[in-house]
């Protein structure tokens, strides 16, 4: 893993139980995600939730990081996701 001061770098499972936590405690209705976000549907806010992988963009899981207010980032190198949360 890459160390980036003030963040920790979290497996993919943690990094969907902060989604949770934070999606639960910003009190948003995935619709409301989708239309903050720019979304045609709600079923891409639903994916960005799976726990099994991710298959939606970067971007997309970013902005919806955004929207819930979970500061951290999804960071490529050498063909591999890395997920970081502020610390």
């Amino acid at each position: 893993m890459i160390e980036i001061n003030n963040y920790k770098a979290v497996s993919y499972s943690a990094f969907q139980k902060e989604m949770d936590y934070y999606f639960s405690k910003s009190e948003l209705k995935e619709i409301e995600i989708a239309i903050k976000v720019g979304l045609k549907s709600t079923a891409t806010v639903k994916n960005a939730f799976r726990k099994d992988a991710q298959i939606v963009s970067d971007e997309v899981m970013t902005n919806i990081m955004n929207t819930i207010s979970l500061d951290g980032f999804i960071l490529w190198c050498k063909g591999k996701r890395f997920y970081y949360i502020k610390n």
